[in-house]
């Protein structure tokens, strides 16, 4: 990830601002490759987020600082001033976002592409009969044989802004499975329950994928926003607002 306000500080040196982006522009690429998503879609969208601010920044004090009145525009019901340069160093900042903000939009569009296509691997399936609270409970993600069981829960007050719905689901590793006769999704859930009397007749939810993807950068991730997707249908058939405008 860049560093805060890395356009801005610690220095105005345009040689070494480029390299800056070109260096983090190409890491990211390499995480993609490997379809490693996060935490590197999450940071791109937020450093992409903090350019458009700075610009909208830059753009208001350039509207405030004003020279010698040179007219009045009536239809607007304003006086004209002339336009004063800004400091030298801002000519670095408006060439720096002149060039990131539309390339790391285009990363980060090819990140979300890549999330959408992941996404579509993991399959999800409710296992048994649900209960009526389904904010808790068990989390099964399998990859062959093996199905690692996680417990769930979502909390009650959610962020007021869908950015990202992995975030909502909350997992906690706590035993593994080998799948076989022995071992089914309801015959795990019902292991489960013994084992487990606290979480009585739980929520059980059982993630599949076939493709073999990074666990913690990729597929874990995908599996919460699965089963937040199977949770809350209607809440996830909105409009992705993390798309670059």
């Amino acid at each position: 990830m860049l560093t805060k306000n890395w356009a801005i500080t610690p220095t105005f040196d345009r040689e070494l601002k480029h390299y800056q982006l070109l260096g983090y522009i190409q890491r990211v690429e390499q995480h993609f490759e490997q379809y490693r998503l996060y935490p590197y879609l999450s940071e791109l969208r937020e450093d992409h987020s903090e350019l458009l601010e700075l610009r909208k920044r830059k753009e208001e004090l350039q509207r405030t600082v004003r020279g010698v009145l040179t007219g009045f525009d009536v239809r607007a019901g304003e006086a004209l001033h002339e336009a004063l340069p800004l400091p030298g160093p801002f000519d670095v900042i408006e060439d720096l976002l002149d060039k990131a903000i539309p390339r790391l939009a285009h990363v980060l569009e090819h990140g979300i592409q890549l999330q959408h296509e992941l996404l579509g691997v993991v399959h999800g399936l409710q296992v048994g009969l649900q209960p009526l609270d389904l904010r808790s409970g068990w989390m099964l993600l399998r990859t062959g044989k093996e199905a690692r069981v996680y417990a769930y829960s979502i909390p009650w007050v959610l962020p007021p802004e869908r950015s990202d719905t992995r975030s909502f689901v909350r997992t906690r590793f706590v035993t593994t499975y080998s799948l076989g006769i022995g071992h089914t999704y309801d015959l795990i859930r019902e292991d489960l329950q013994r084992t487990f009397r606290a979480l009585p007749l739980a929520a059980t939810f059982a993630m599949e994928c076939e493709q073999e993807l990074p666990r913690f950068e990729t597929l874990l991730p995908l599996a919460r926003q699965r089963l937040h997707s199977l949770l809350f249908p209607s809440f996830n058939s909105l409009p992705d607002p993390a798309r670059p405008s």
